[in-house]
């Protein structure tokens, strides 16, 4: 039986190896650094499921979304910036602090990360283009949520879109705004 309240990954990994049955209840937070992350925090968190697992370096979608399965606590990690597209498989939630930066402007994408995390989203792209209800979603309603927004093209497609909707996406950048 661990006493310890917070554990290094590698280290809870080669306990648990040792023993045949291992008490974790203790523990509360597990911490790694990227390099880590692949079988060791996967492998630590399984061992003690409830535990918070903070990931220092970046770490790519597809290791998070194997911590997140091992783990009901919080995992606070910086993901490898991706596409949209790339990150929608992560199989996080709001619960979860990830930082992740988005390398394309496909708003329906966006959109869809904020049930991913309870982190910020940076969108590092030049141009953002979807409907007026995804792009309202990311420049007013969610707007606190995102970064790195405030210079880029917009691009408003599909169905009709009102003046008040056009002058609040508007004003939300520098870039010029088409619909």
């Amino acid at each position: 039986k661990t006493t310890d309240t917070t554990v290094k990954a590698t280290e809870l990994k080669a306990l648990k190896e040792l023993v045949d049955t291992l008490d974790a209840t203790s523990i509360k937070t597990i911490t790694a650094a990227a390099a880590d992350v692949a079988a060791d925090v996967a492998a630590a968190a399984a061992a003690a499921p409830t535990a918070n697992v903070t990931i220092t370096g970046s770490i790519l979608a597809a290791d998070a979304s194997a911590i997140a399965k091992e783990t009901t606590g919080v995992l606070t990690a910086t993901i490898t910036e991706a596409t949209a597209g790339e990150l929608k498989d992560l199989t996080t939630n709001t619960s979860d602090i990830l930082a992740l930066t988005v390398t394309d402007g496909v708003a329906a994408g966006i959109v869809a990360l904020l049930e991913k995390t309870g982190g910020k989203i940076k969108v590092n792209s030049g141009t953002v283009e979807g409907s007026i209800e995804d792009l309202t979603s990311i420049y007013v309603t969610n707007k606190a949520k995102f970064e790195g927004l405030g210079n880029e093209t917009v691009t408003i497609s599909g169905g009709e879109v009102s003046a008040a909707q056009l002058n609040a996406i508007a004003a939300a950048t520098t870039g010029k705004v088409t619909a």
